[in-house]
């Protein structure tokens, strides 16, 4: 078969001052590789710092900060995305940085790539020259309400929303654990100074630095939706207003010396996930990846659970998501799937189906008739789950650092999580799990956490903070063994300096666990609600092992 010429465009007329006209250059180079079908292109940018701002981001970052824009507004937010590079339908597609760093300001999204094949990103960085989130130091509690003087580099104003605020303490160079949601909008008392409230302000030290955020998430620096073969190398990302990369429907997707971590001089790295999976295909892959100074979890694979409208027929069920996408872009079902139907107070699955047609009734919500008569004893409050859309998983050799979220959240089949290092997450640093409220499934399958290390983990204040390595658990109304099937937990490394567990088993079935060492948890594992849990030649450090109900 002949090879197809691959056309290189280089990209070596960028600005070093002018970020608006850098914009304009881009998309104009964007709309000449589009107009070629976008088959076949290396894009190369010439090394060099390059600012990048519009005016749209600028009164898109400025309306959020004035308290004019509702950060919750995802539909709004998806309206006006924004984004810098916008490829679609392209194939065989390679952009290389060559070193370059993207200083972005305002509300922009750096890359977005739709119903993309054989595409690929690597030696890029993105940075902001004011981040998206705030930063300063406390200088006053009483009671719920706090003061802290902002550094000047990131101002806020009067009304200014707060969607979240964390802590960090100095002297100790790590988060302490504290973060405050749902706190009332920033009240300006004088020039660069600002007091803000909340019920567990008392949790907080004067003294310590906080990050304010205005906003969850904006949009991913790197949005993958309905693409294959999809190829990350080396890239860093300093900031972003949202989460770092995200694979929605994709089909393939391996990642290779990613870095996201602050900047020089700068404690926190993007607003949330630094790398988030829903409903792929194929194999998701992160190797020798570096993560520090998230908002959130390092790494999150998941589909989301259908829920039932009504049944319309013997074979034809109306579902709906009742879940916002990451990406804030559709979920979507198709024919030849399997689908699991799933017990809603206990999600654990009891039948299999496989879709004969789909039709989408509006966005996120479908009529679905099966090739074969729906499960006799289907309930109202039962749900679907695709797992045609759970991926295979494999996070290797790689380090998270000093995040608030938990490292791993592995709620697929067919996962290996082996050779990292977990350190000061406040959350636990690998979580399987699968959960109503999010409505991410499914009930995983099949997963090895293999030679992880794992440091001072999950002394976080709230949910999610429940041990120090690997926690195994379902959240929904009623516990029922064996949601989880057939884990390996070898060969691990614990290390744990608060109360907390080394590990949690909880509603599992089929579970090994070998060669693991555990020192200063008092509890090294608990298990309840599981069979079948085989525990070999682990060095507990003097910790108990705690069987709870049902087990």
């Amino acid at each position: 078969m002949p090879q197809l010429q691959r056309h290189v465009i280089h990209l070596d007329h960028l600005s070093l001052t002018d970020g608006e006209s850098n914009v304009a250059i881009i998309r104009e180079v964007t709309r000449t590789i589009m107009a070629s079908e976008g088959n076949h292109v290396t894009l190369t940018i010439a090394p060099g710092v390059y600012p990048i701002r519009n005016p749209l981001g600028t009164l898109l970052f400025e309306e959020l900060l004035m308290g004019r824009r509702d950060p919750r507004d995802d539909a709004g937010w998806r309206r006006d995305r924004n984004p810098l590079f916008d490829w679609r339908n392209c194939r065989g597609l390679e952009v290389d940085g060559q070193g370059s760093v993207f200083l972005f300001e305002g509300l922009v999204q750096p890359f977005a790539w739709f119903e993309c094949h054989d595409v690929t990103v690597k030696n890029l960085t993105i940075d902001w020259k004011r981040p998206p989130y705030s930063e300063g130091i406390i200088r006053r509690i009483d009671g719920e309400v706090y003061e802290v003087e902002l550094d000047p580099e990131y101002p806020l104003y009067d009304g200014s929303p707060v969607v979240a605020v964390h802590e960090y303490d100095p002297g100790e160079r790590r988060l302490t654990g504290v973060c405050l949601y749902y706190n009332p909008d920033v009240k300006l008392v004088r020039p660069g100074y600002v007091q803000l409230s909340h019920t567990n302000a008392s949790a907080m030290k004067v003294g310590n630095t906080v990050f304010i955020r205005p906003i969850y998430s904006y949009a991913p620096a790197l949005q993958f939706y309905r693409c294959e073969q999809v190829r990350v190398e080396n890239v860093v990302l300093h900031a972003n207003p949202g989460m770092g990369i995200i694979g929605h429907l994709c089909h393939d997707i391996d990642i290779r010396g990613l870095q996201v971590k602050p900047s020089p001089g700068r404690l926190m790295s993007i607003n949330v996930d630094a790398t988030h999976f829903i409903s792929c295909t194929g194999t998701v892959s992160l190797e020798h990846c570096y993560f520090e100074g998230m908002g959130d979890d390092a790494s999150n694979i998941h589909s989301f659970y259908m829920q039932m409208v009504r049944r319309e027929g013997p074979d034809v069920v109306h579902v709906r998501i009742d879940a916002n996408p990451q990406d804030f872009y559709p979920e979507l079902a198709f024919a030849g799937d399997e689908i699991e139907f799933v017990r809603g107070d206990t999600l654990k699955p009891y039948a299999v189906g496989t879709i004969e047609q789909v039709e989408v009734v509006e966005e996120s919500s479908f009529r679905i008739k099966f090739r074969s008569p729906l499960p006799e004893d289907l309930h109202a409050e039962d749900l679907l789950s695709n797992v045609s859309r759970l991926a295979a998983y494999r996070f290797a050799n790689c380090h998270v650092n000093n995040i608030r979220g938990r490292g791993v959240l592995i709620q697929t089949r067919d996962g290996v999580v082996e050779n990292n290092v977990f350190e000061n997450c406040t959350g636990q640093g690998i979580h399987v799990n699968t959960a109503t409220g999010w409505w991410e499934s499914g009930a995983t399958r099949d997963i090895t956490l293999r030679n992880n290390r794992f440091v001072n983990c999950g002394f976080g204040f709230g949910g999610y903070c429940r041990a120090v390595g690997i926690v195994v658990e379902t959240e929904c109304a009623k516990p029922e063994i064996g949601v989880h099937q057939r884990l390996e937990i070898v060969d691990n490394f614990v290390w744990g300096t608060n109360s907390k567990p080394g590990f949690i088993i909880s509603r599992a079935e089929h579970v090994t666990v070998t060669g693991n060492t555990i020192e200063r948890c008092p509890t090294a594992i608990e298990i309840d609600y599981s069979k079948a849990v085989e525990l070999s030649d682990n060095r507990l450090g003097g910790g108990a092992v705690v069987w709870g109900e049902q087990t």
